[in-house]
């Protein structure tokens, strides 16, 4: 069911479902404009209260809305703890209780710079960064981003959840080790793989390889009306149900996480050949675009 509520479409997936929801966040950012990003978010995320949401996924390189940084420009893009990005989810995530994902951040610590993914939750009041991208970067700022090392796993009591961004995604074995986990639901970013079709056959290679939910969260990044990045967001349940949102417009997609966890299989049950075709097809086509 679709519904429009103040500028913000609102679409329910199996509205028949009963139990708390997964809700995902698509809404342009604009380039370097904290205060606006943080505006929109705050009351997209005023109306979530009223919904019957468990945990919230936020459109990626928030706060700043910058998914292309340059060496010179990392420090004051990067955000810590004490940045008032993470200060406001948290006072938003206790009064409401919710588990809040926010994809695809700089992260700044004392020993370096890394493209992160931000977990603030409302039960324990626990802030935490996880996940960093692991593969070599190949942006600009490759010589100033770390790499990281582990893939981790959270859970907002009811399933499992992990990110993997960029290259990332194109390792199967981490989709696949994530799945001995426990994940249930993976969530993916990448401005690397922009094409729609190749983000189709990848999303769709990883459910038949692992048998869980997964969900490429779109973006829609704009500088003085010109579009500088943008990608939809697109949803592939367990069972194969596939789901495509556009990212120009305010959005706020929710899905059953009982449907999350009852549409899962057991990745013994999977064909991995299927996956490795795909992955090397698509490098096969970034090869020849060189």
């Amino acid at each position: 069911m679709t519904l429009q509520v103040g500028g913000l479409e609102i679409v329910n997936i199996h509205e028949e479902f009963t139990g708390i929801r997964l809700a995902i966040v698509q809404t342009p950012t604009i380039y370097s404009a904290l205060s606006l990003n943080l505006d929109l978010l705050r009351r997209i995320l005023r109306y979530i209260e009223t919904l019957n949401v468990k945990t919230v996924i936020l459109p990626p390189f928030m706060p700043y809305g910058i998914p292309f940084v340059k060496p010179e420009e990392i420090d004051s893009v990067s955000i810590d703890k004490k940045n008032p990005y993470v200060r406001i989810l948290k006072h938003i995530a206790l009064q409401n209780r919710l588990f809040i994902i926010s994809p695809y951040v700089y992260e700044k610590t004392k020993n370096g710079y890394y493209i992160s993914n931000l977990l603030v939750d409302g039960e324990s009041g626990i802030v935490r960064f996880f996940s960093r991208k692991i593969t070599p970067s190949t942006s600009s700022a490759r010589e100033v981003l770390k790499h990281g090392h582990k893939l981790e796993v959270v859970s907002d009591e009811y399933i499992y959840y992990s990110v993997l961004l960029d290259e990332d995604i194109l390792v199967p074995e981490f989709a696949r080790y994530l799945t001995a986990r426990g994940v249930s639901q993976l969530i993916t970013v990448s401005t690397s793989i922009v094409g729609e079709n190749d983000l189709r056959l990848l999303l769709e290679a990883l459910r038949l390889f692992t048998g869980i939910s997964l969900v490429h969260i779109g973006y829609f990044v704009v500088k003085e009306n010109i579009t500088l990045a943008k990608a939809p967001t697109l949803i592939v349940l367990g069972n194969g149900e596939a789901y495509r949102f556009t990212s120009e417009k305010p959005l706020l997609v929710t899905i059953p996480l009982k449907l999350i966890r009852e549409t899962s299989r057991k990745p013994s049950e999977l064909k991995i050949n299927i996956v490795l075709n795909t992955i090397i097809d698509h490098f096969k086509e970034l090869r020849n675009k060189k």
